[in-house]
């Protein structure tokens, strides 16, 4: 398991550091029994106030009111090798299950370059571990934290009867919630494996596939997230 620290820096002007550090103690809950036993992930998720710079060598999460990318709820990155969070106060979303989303995906594909062969081996699906059940939340001590896929998920020879996601919403590798959304790389220009409703391009062979639910501002802020990011086709 990594023992690596991701820091909470709230600069967030409506939020208090109370409701802060009480996220970062349901977040630890999160990644110590459930996240852990499954994936072998469990970073100490700790938190500073707003004044404070992060401490050397921890991942910095920042909690701002708004981003740099139109539209995002939050993202992960890396600044020359450094990862960091971000994300954002948006009316109509809860931040903290935006944040534990940004927290395990960041453990699961830090650099955001890691992808997994989809069906029938025509297109590759991007490794991250919420977008697919971004729509669905649990709660932890009263506090909602995001849905998380499974190994199984990633496994297209997945044997009858496992488990895809944390909730057990899914019932079949590379499939997704309602809510949820993928990011496929469509292999030598092969036509694009259809998962949901709605699909946009990022780049030349890259698209984002929403699930129904998500609503044309949401995709806007999702493309928006892929842009920044620089998610990277595998080569």
């Amino acid at each position: 398991m990594t023992s690596e620290v991701i820091e909470l820096v709230n600069r967030f002007s409506a939020v208090s550091d109370e409701d802060v550090e009480a996220y970062t103690n349901a977040q630890n809950v999160q990644f110590t029994r459930d996240v852990a036993p499954i994936w072998g992930i469990c970073p100490n998720v700790t938190f500073r106030p707003g004044a404070s710079k992060p401490s050397p060598n921890a991942i910095p999460a920042w909690l701002s009111d708004t981003l740099d990318v139109d539209g995002a709820l939050g993202y992960h990155d890396e600044d020359k090798g450094v990862p960091y969070i971000k994300v954002a106060n948006v009316d109509g979303y809860d931040w903290r299950t935006t944040a534990s989303h940004e927290c395990l995906e960041l453990k699961g594909d830090q650099p955001a370059n890691v992808w997994a062969l989809g069906p029938k081996g025509s297109s590759m699906v991007a490794y991250e571990l919420c977008d697919p059940v971004e729509g669905d939340s649990y709660e932890i001590n009263g506090i909602p934290m995001s849905n998380f896929v499974l190994p199984a998920w990633f496994d297209p020879q997945a044997p009858a009867g496992s488990r895809f996601d944390f909730l057990g919403k899914l019932s079949k590798p590379f499939t997704m919630s309602a809510g949820g959304y993928l990011i496929v790389w469509t292999v030598r220009g092969q036509p694009t494996e259809q998962f949901g409703a709605h699909v946009r391009e990022i780049a030349p062979n890259l698209h984002v596939h929403f699930g129904p639910d998500v609503s044309e501002k949401r995709r806007e802020g999702i493309v928006s997230k892929y842009k920044k990011t620089g998610r990277r086709a595998p080569k």
